[in-house]
């Protein structure tokens, strides 16, 4: 945390900042090293889908440090997400290329957004690759990068909840998109079910980032730009008003989506559909119900 002082690696109050005290935001890079040794040791994390990770942890660093333009991020993104697509193309194809690119551009950008709360990007994330490591449990890779990346995560917490020491910062949320995306890749390798209940558990911060978009586009408003009208917000200010309390029950929300997605694995691909679309519903009417769409 000191180095993070010394090399400006502050996120400071804004506007729609929750916080009061510039805070260091270089959590995401233990998470990260955490992942890369163990990666590097078994070779999971090796080869096409190390220099993805790599490639978006430095942009995420360097983000976090001097302000990098969208273009450049998104960029950034992309060349990962092709990274991600050779790593898995023996297996998948040109559809998992695709299906690559739009995973890593979707999860890391949704993990970025959610990160408005202590605790609530690292918790979800948590939550979800402890269901994927229940899922991918007979496929030792999956599951091995699931726990590390769940292990490193309960450790940034202690530094991250119910205060905050430190933030993970873009280096951390941008690289945790990537390593759910690869897991959900895994769970492609499997089959459509397998994959249908991976990203049921990794549900929220997906609902969260449509919900916002939907919300900014009926208010007339640029789609990316920041607002404290999340539906984890709205629950804060007009129920809850204590901000690890609402943290935690939005913890409990993607439990139960972890719940689903292990029921979602045991079914056909079109009853595991139904029960996706009914979560889903349920979770856009209580958007709707808390004036968050």
């Amino acid at each position: 945390m000191p180095l993070a002082r010394y090399l400006g690696v502050v996120d400071r109050p804004g506007a729609i900042k929750i916080h009061t005290l510039p805070t260091p935001r270089f959590g995401g890079v233990g998470i990260v090293a955490s992942v890369l040794l163990w990666g590097y040791y078994t070779q999971v994390v090796a080869g096409w889908a190390l220099l993805g990770l790599l490639v978006i942890a430095i942009t995420g660093g360097l983000d976090d440090r001097f302000g990098l333009s969208p273009r450049l991020r998104l960029l950034a993104e992309l060349v990962a997400g092709v990274a991600l697509g050779m790593h898995f193309w023996e297996v998948l194809g040109w559809g998992g290329m695709g299906l690559a690119v739009v995973l890593v551009l979707l999860m890391s950008n949704a993990i970025n957004l959610i990160d408005g709360m202590n605790g609530l990007a690292a918790g979800n994330a948590l939550i979800s690759a402890l269901g994927i490591a229940i899922l991918l449990w007979s496929i030792p890779a999956g599951a091995g990068l699931a726990v590390i990346l769940a292990s490193s995560l309960l450790g940034f917490l202690f530094w991250n909840y119910p205060r905050a020491k430190t933030f993970m910062g873009d280096s951390g949320s941008l690289s945790i998109g990537y390593l759910l995306a690869m897991l959900l890749l895994m769970a492609a390798a499997q089959g459509g079910a397998t994959f249908l209940a991976a990203l049921v558990m990794v549900g929220f911060p997906l609902y969260d980032t449509a919900a916002g978009i939907i919300r900014r586009w009926r208010r007339g408003r640029p789609i990316f730009d920041g607002d404290r009208d999340h539906t984890y917000d709205r629950l804060d200010q007009l129920y809850l008003r204590n901000p690890a309390k609402t943290v935690a029950v939005v913890w409990l929300v993607s439990g139960v989506l972890v719940l689903a997605g292990l029921v979602i694995g045991k079914l056909s691909v079109g009853m595991g559909l139904v029960l996706g679309v009914l979560l889903a519903a349920v979770l856009f009417l209580g958007a709707h119900r808390l004036g968050s769409l």
